[in-house]
């Protein structure tokens, strides 16, 4: 992504947010599904934030914002993982939390029209863990040139659109939570927005006793020794993918598309090794949907993958998430959900007349309870749920749109 260096501070128009003196407002505190006040962050504003959700029952909230270590204007939520001790072997975990910002003493949504918001000593324990941060729906973001935070584009939770991004720190550990520590710091901007989603996790590669993690979030931005600002050339709102006999039609939908060259269709029979199926010139006129069709004959191969490269006019790219069509749809009578067992990701495959429609997925346990559900406005062929937190047992998978619907039993294996 483009990116080019100069100092900074404060945000051109950007306002600084306080975040003290939390309460909470309603749920079960820690639990999934809390929410916490925040009073006044601006004049007149509030911001509630909510647990979503968390990678598996092992993360624990210590504490929603830690007031006697850091800094007192920061956000500063306190994550454990499994009773603070990593087990051998590799772990990575996150807990979700949402920001909505709502008129003082409200629940009435107000929109923050430009704010900063800075992960703080992204850093790790000196042995075997090491913290990470995850914004979704970000327009930038700043790091140091000489930076020790890797960068790995992740889906958007709600939408599916590759416009996440999580930043993963370095082993090593800073002492205290200093803002002068730029290497293992990073600032995103918004613009526009009444809520957003972040995320607070880790990782381990060995047996640990220090995985109660201070995570500190402090809403501006600060002075970068030599900075270098990545602009999102383009946001992808829907990709789509659907098979007719024995053409794929490809069609996507983008939005805030800068600097964007062309697209490539990639093609890949085991995805992993992927190569160009197609080329897609960039509209100059304003008109950001695109399609592509792509005749395939690979009938000896049941899976085939594709994916969206976007090429900027200097030569730089982002990926978009990864679409499956299975090619023997004509076994696919009612719906087919696979691998099954499962343990991370579960594929639906849905007839052909069930696609481009809005199709819900719903997962139930045995007892009748709803665990999971995705709503997708224009189904593809194949669509993945993610079942990473989801216990292991027997599950249902209820596919449904207003053509019929249809249901699957299904094992959850670890």
């Amino acid at each position: 992504m483009p990116a080019f260096s100069q100092v900074i501070g404060q945000g051109v128009g950007s306002k600084e947010l306080s975040f003290r003196n939390a309460v909470l407002d309603s749920g079960v505190a820690g639990a999934d599904n809390a929410i916490y006040r925040f009073t006044k962050v601006e004049t007149k504003i509030d911001a509630l934030v909510r647990i979503v959700k968390r990678s598996d029952s092992k993360v624990k909230l210590l504490s929603i914002d830690v007031v006697n270590a850091g800094w007192d204007k920061a956000f500063q939520p306190q994550v454990t993982y499994n009773n603070n001790t990593t087990p051998a072997g590799i772990s990575n975990w996150y807990m979700e939390f949402e920001i909505k910002f709502v008129e003082t003493g409200t629940k009435i949504a107000t929109e923050v029209a430009k704010f900063d918001c800075s992960g703080i000593d992204i850093d790790g324990n000196g042995q075997y863990i090491s913290e990470n941060v995850t914004f979704f729906g970000i327009d930038s973001y700043t790091l140091e040139a000489n930076s020790m935070l890797n960068i790995v584009p992740v889906p958007d939770p709600e939408t599916g659109a590759l416009t996440g991004k999580l930043f993963q720190g370095p082993r090593v550990n800073f002492v205290s939570i200093d803002t002068s520590g730029t290497t293992v710091m990073t600032t995103v901007s918004y613009k526009d927005k009444t809520k957003f989603r972040m995320r607070a996790g880790g990782n381990s590669i060995g047996a640990s006793g220090a995985a109660d993690r201070l995570y500190a979030f402090w809403f501006r931005s600060f002075n970068y020794n030599s900075a270098e600002i990545n602009i999102l050339p383009i946001k992808m709102n829907a990709f789509n993918a659907k098979l007719n006999s024995n053409k794929v039609m490809l069609d996507w939908e983008v939005s805030e598309q800068q600097n964007i060259s062309h697209y490539i269709v990639e093609r890949s029979l085991d995805g992993a090794k992927y190569k160009e199926a197609g080329l897609v010139f960039a509209n100059s006129d304003g008109l950001n949907k695109y399609n592509y069709t792509d005749l395939v004959s690979m009938k000896s191969k049941s899976m085939v993958y594709y994916r969206l490269k976007a090429v900027s006019f200097v030569g730089t790219h982002i990926y978009s998430l990864t679409k499956m069509i299975r090619m023997d749809e004509e076994k696919i009578m009612k719906v087919l959900s696979y691998p099954n067992p499962v343990t991370t990701e579960l594929r639906v495959s849905i007839p052909q007349t069930w696609q481009d429609q809005t199709v819900s997925y719903d997962l139930y346990n045995l007892n009748g309870q709803l665990i999971k559900n995705v709503s997708i406005n224009r189904a593809g062929q194949t669509e993945v749920l993610n079942m990473q937190g989801v216990q292991k047992g027997m599950y249902t998978v209820k596919v449904s749109c207003k053509a019929g619907t249809a249901i699957q039993k299904i094992m959850k294996a670890q």
